[in-house]
C-alpha cells in the first residue's frame, strides 16, 4: 500500500504510467495488487502523483517501476588489457544465479560467467583489434520477470569498445538531430525549436580530438562529419558542399563538438566558423540561400542540438 497525504483542498490520485491506482478507504493505494494484476505494461512505466485543486493541476513524478529485468548501465567494459564486468548496482531483476556474457570477436565467439551483483576482471590480458564488438548477456530464470518453466533470457545488447572510444563512438552510425536550442534575446533564455524529422542527419564522423570549442570553457569530442537531410524515399541527400554552386548555403563539411550524450554543437564549413542557420518557417536546416528581405525574419542560429544516435543506413545519394 501507498499512503498519500495531499496539502489541505488538494485532491491527489496515484498513476502508475496512465494508469490510476485505486484506493478504496481514499488513502491506501493499493500499489502492489496493481503490479501482481497481470496488466500489460511497458518494460519501465512512471510512478507519480496528480494533484488537483480548483482549475489548477500539478503532475509529481515519484520514480520509475521496472518490469523487465535490466541494466542500467553497459556491463562490460574495456581498461586498458583488462576485460572488466561492471553489474554492482547497475542489474534490477533477480540476482539469483549467474549470467553468460557471449562476446562476438574476429576469431569466433567468446563466453564469460558473472554475476548479477558483482564486479570482477573476467581476463587479465584482453587484447583484440581495434573496432566495436557486439555482446549479450545471457540469463536462464524462472524468477517472477518470467514465469513458468526456465527459459534463456537475453537480458542485455550492447557494444565493447576496443581503442578510443570516441575515434569508434559513431562507426557504422548516424546522427539525428532532433531539437534546436536558440537564444531569445528578448527573454535572455534559450528557447526551443523541434526540427522537421530527417531534417538534420550526420554521418561519416571523423574524430579530430579532443579540445575547447571557440565558445565553450570545457574540452569536449570534435569531429568533422556530413551533414545530410532525408528525402521522401527515406534516401541521405548532402547539404551542399561546393563553394561555386549558386543560391545554395555552403554548409559541408560540418564540425561537430558533443557536450555531453545529449547535445551537440553543430558549425558548418566557412572561415569564420559560424553556425548552421534553421528556417523557422518549416523547422529545417536551411540549404538554399534565402532572400536578404526575409533573412531577420525566418532564420536563426542554434547555439546547441538536441540529438538521438542511429544506425546508419545505406542510401546515400551524392
Amino acid at each position: 500500500f501507498v499512503q498519500i497525504r495531499p496539502p489541505e483542498g488538494w485532491s491527489v490520485r496515484l498513476l502508475l504510467g496512465t494508469r490510476p491506482i485505486p484506493a478504496p478507504d481514499g488513502l491506501h493505494y493499493e500499489l502492489g495488487n496493481e503490479l501482481r494484476a497481470g496488466r500489460d505494461f511497458r518494460e519501465k512505466e512512471p510512478l507519480g502523483l496528480v494533484l488537483s485543486k480548483d482549475s489548477e493541476r500539478v503532475q509529481i513524478k515519484l520514480t520509475d517501476i521496472v518490469f523487465v529485468p535490466q541494466f542500467l548501465q553497459p556491463p562490460l567494459e574495456l581498461e586498458g588489457e583488462r576485460l572488466l564486468w561492471r553489474g554492482q548496482g547497475s542489474f534490477i531483476g533477480d540476482t539469483a544465479g549467474r549470467f553468460t556474457v557471449e562476446l562476438d570477436l574476429p576469431g569466433g565467439t567468446r563466453t564469460f560467467q558473472a554475476a548479477p551483483g558483482e564486479d570482477k576482471v573476467l581476463e587479465e590480458s584482453f587484447s583484440c583489434p581495434d573496432g566495436r564488438y557486439a555482446y549479450r548477456v545471457l540469463q536462464k530464470s524462472s524468477s517472477v520477470f518470467a514465469p513458468g518453466p526456465a527459459r534463456i533470457l537475453i537480458l542485455y545488447r550492447g557494444d565493447l569498445l576496443a581503442g578510443d572510444a570516441n575515434a569508434l563512438r559513431f562507426q557504422d552510425r548516424e546522427i539525428h538531430v532532433q531539437t534546436a536550442l536558440c537564444w531569445d534575446f528578448d527573454r535572455e533564455a534559450l528557447k526551443s525549436v523541434e526540427m522537421r524529422r530527417g531534417s538534420g542527419i550526420i554521418r561519416g564522423l571523423t574524430y579530430v580530438g579532443t579540445e575547447n570549442h571557440p565558445w565553450e570553457e570545457v574540452s569536449m569530442p570534435h569531429y568533422t562529419a556530413t551533414l545530410c537531410f532525408e528525402d521522401s524515399y527515406g534516401r541521405r541527400r548532402p547539404f551542399n558542399g561546393n563553394p561555386d554552386s549558386k543560391g545554395f548555403e555552403l554548409v559541408n563539411p560540418v564540425h561537430v563538438w558533443l557536450v555531453n550524450d545529449r547535445l551537440l554543437i553543430l558549425q558548418c564549413y566557412d572561415e569564420e566558423g559560424g553556425g548552421v542557420y534553421i528556417d523557422t518557417r518549416y523547422n529545417t536546416i536551411v540549404n538554399r540561400t534565402v532572400p536578404k528581405e526575409l533573412q531577420r525574419q525566418v532564420l536563426d542560429t542554434p547555439d546547441y542540438f538536441e540529438y538521438t544516435v542511429a544506425e546508419a543506413i545505406e542510401r546515400v545519394l551524392p
